[in-house]
């Protein structure tokens, strides 16, 4: 079945950019007419969010770089960089997305630079192309060379995406302070957000050292941050003696690594509703002491 809104455009200068090598590769199988050639230049992607696997859709285009966009649930920097190649006859790859903090799952419409094949070879292909907007997977699309207005013709059948995995190793992440075991953390392994957690956490999704949480958030979403998706700490080191070990409240040398004196409100502490420990500028101390209680028979 044809599609009757078969809309063009001009051709636009598109250039070739080689990628890192790591990433997700568009794989589509193709059925073309008289076209020799084809890229595409503009894809609207839809990305599940990594935090919330909320959908949302960004449209990258060929040679902008990176294009960056909130998760329309979260709020969470979704960013993207698409690498677009060439596509020929038998060539079923069109193009690598490099994301960060979502994933690809659909491509819902695109548009795709074609070039005719009953043209000279050698000659301006720019004369001899034309962009198809608004192609979708299953459509039958169809145009007309502007030099020899032969009829090109394009469906995408299917796309697929297929996960590249690195070509390099990842590096061992290496931590800003060396661990001396027997030497205490810097400040005891406190830190401006929490005055009385003395230990630093091991993140497993990067396997680096910070002094909690808020921390950790900060380095990775900085301008050098690798902004990857935060997970929770399986192992800390004890702030007084610099030994690493499993989360827990109390060190392998006895001492306490979150808990201060006489302060039931810690990193991870369950606060207090005993209204004698209670402060006695605590709202809370005094709620309902003048109610007077009625007993049922």
């Amino acid at each position: 079945m044809h599609n009757s809104a078969n809309k063009t455009l001009p051709p636009v200068a598109f250039t070739q950019q080689a990628y890192p090598g790591v990433g997700t590769s568009i794989v589509a199988e193709l059925e073309t007419g008289s076209i020799s050639l084809l890229a595409i230049t503009t894809a609207t992607i839809a990305m599940a969010c990594k935090k919330c696997t909320h959908q949302t859709v960004i449209a990258a285009t060929h040679n902008i770089g990176t294009t960056r966009a909130p998760c329309s649930k979260c709020g969470r920097l979704l960013e993207i960089e698409f690498y677009p190649e060439y596509v020929y006859p038998g060539k079923k790859k069109m193009g690598t997305l490099v994301t960060r903090n979502g994933r690809c799952v659909d491509i819902p419409e695109m548009t795709v630079q074609v070039t005719c094949a009953k043209c000279v070879p050698g000659e301006n292909t720019s004369a001899s192309s034309m962009q198809m907007a608004g192609v979708r997977p299953g459509e039958h699309r169809l145009g007309k060379c502007p030099t020899c207005y032969t009829e090109l013709s394009l469906r995408i059948r299917k796309t697929l995406f297929v996960v590249e995995l690195a070509s390099e190793k990842k590096k061992k992440p290496v931590d800003k302070v060396k661990l001396s075991p027997g030497e205490p953390l810097p400040e005891t392994g406190t830190c401006k957000h929490y005055k009385k957690s003395y230990r630093w956490l091991r993140f497993r999704c990067c396997g680096r050292l910070f002094p909690c949480d808020i921390c950790h958030e900060e380095e990775i979403n900085g301008p050098d941050g690798d902004r990857h998706v935060p997970e929770m700490a399986a192992r800390m080191v004890c702030g007084f003696c610099s030994r690493e070990q499993n989360v827990g409240e109390t060190c392998l040398c006895g001492k306490g690594t979150t808990k201060g004196k006489q302060n039931p409100f810690w990193e991870g502490g369950k606060g207090v509703r005993n209204t004698v420990a209670l402060s006695k500028k605590d709202s809370k101390k005094y709620k309902g002491a003048g109610r007077q209680k009625t007993e049922k028979h």
